[in-house]
């Protein structure tokens, strides 16, 4: 028959007791009164002490076994089960009550004072709204060199200091020094929006749509850029459209800002037009600018008509006053004919 004692009071400095379970009963109580509660003093350096210690030799248990578990009521809040299969591991259970877990609250009335809380019956996890999440050499003191927070509702915020701050996405990664990314960075208080690349990753391009439509693109060529709006399309490669500084007053020029080449009006081969800069003259060129083509226009000869038959000009100038027509049959060669009413 079992032997039941009653103790007020009981100091022992060591139990051992093997074949059956120890059970401690607090019975009713309307004060704090813990059923069991420790005290121990650690008092050497040296020694790496264990407060409270089981040891389980798992030979055979059912998967629902557990390490500890604490019941309110008939549901259990928090457990520490052995798992089996896949996991092989101790997983920490923790169920009950409607928010389910707070972590660092400093208000036991409060709970929407922890640092962090998860309520699994919505699925769930939030932050406070002076939360920061860190990462660093050592966040817990302040050491820390990246930081995201909670700038205002509805705003998220990558801050620290004065510290200029990076966004990275990647396409591919393979390693540091392999990798396909874009960026949104601050660099020399100029906000750069981009793609990079290093190692066997590619160049990328770079585009901004709006409501689906592609509204932006820059190629992965150099100095590639296609500019979309509805169903028009500008592009312009090695070179740039510039304002002049006056109003209304657009340049074509090259990148080094020397000159412009050809502007071309279909393609690039001779069964296109294009104009050509040549010094201060504006051409009518093929396309592949092998010969001249033809300008369909009303014309209207503009200058003052020459002095004389040797006055400066050049070959094809036509001038005209209300006598004659002028036409610069060679350099300062000048011929007319006369014209009269009818």
């Amino acid at each position: 028959m079992a032997n039941t004692f009653k103790f007020k009071s009981l100091q022992v400095r060591s139990v051992n007791i093997v074949g059956g379970p120890l059970t401690l009963t607090g019975g009713t109580v309307t004060a704090s009164a813990p059923v069991l509660d420790l005290a121990q003093t650690w008092n050497n350096a040296s020694v790496a002490f264990t407060g409270l210690q089981q040891t389980i030799t798992n030979t055979a248990s059912a998967a629902g076994s557990r390490l500890f578990n604490f019941v309110v009521g008939s549901t259990s809040v928090l457990s520490a089960r052995t798992m089996t299969g896949v996991l092989a591991t101790e997983a920490l259970i923790i169920n009950g009550g409607d928010r389910g877990l707070l972590f660092g609250s400093n208000s036991v009335t409060n709970p929407n004072a922890a640092f962090f809380s998860l309520r699994w019956q919505t699925n769930i996890a939030g932050f406070n709204t002076s939360a920061i999440l860190t990462w660093g050499t050592d966040g817990y003191n302040g050491t820390y060199d990246l930081a995201v927070q909670r700038d205002a509702a509805d705003t998220f915020a990558q801050r620290r200091g004065t510290n200029a701050q990076t966004f990275r996405i990647y396409n591919t990664y393979t390693d540091a020094s392999n990798y396909e990314r874009g960026f949104l960075r601050w660099s020399s208080n100029v906000l750069q929006i981009g793609t990079e690349k290093l190692g066997t990753g590619g160049a990328r391009a770079l585009e901004f749509s709006v409501d689906g439509t592609t509204r932006l693109t820059i190629s992965a060529s150099t100095g590639n850029t296609s500019i979309t709006s509805g169903n028009s399309l500008i592009f312009i490669s090695a070179g740039r459209l510039v304002p002049t500084g006056t109003d209304g007053v657009m340049s074509f020029v090259d990148y080094a800002n020397s000159g412009w080449n050809r502007l071309n009006f279909g393609g690039a081969t001779s069964s296109f037009p294009a104009l050509k800069r040549s010094s201060t003259v504006l051409q009518v060129r093929l396309g592949d600018d092998s010969a001249y083509s033809v300008l369909d226009a009303q014309l209207r000869a503009q200058g003052t008509a020459p002095a004389s038959a040797t006055a400066t000009g050049t070959a094809g100038d036509i001038r005209y006053d209300a006598d004659y027509v002028y036409v610069c049959t060679a350099t300062n060669t000048w011929k007319r004919a006369a014209i009269a009413t009818w």
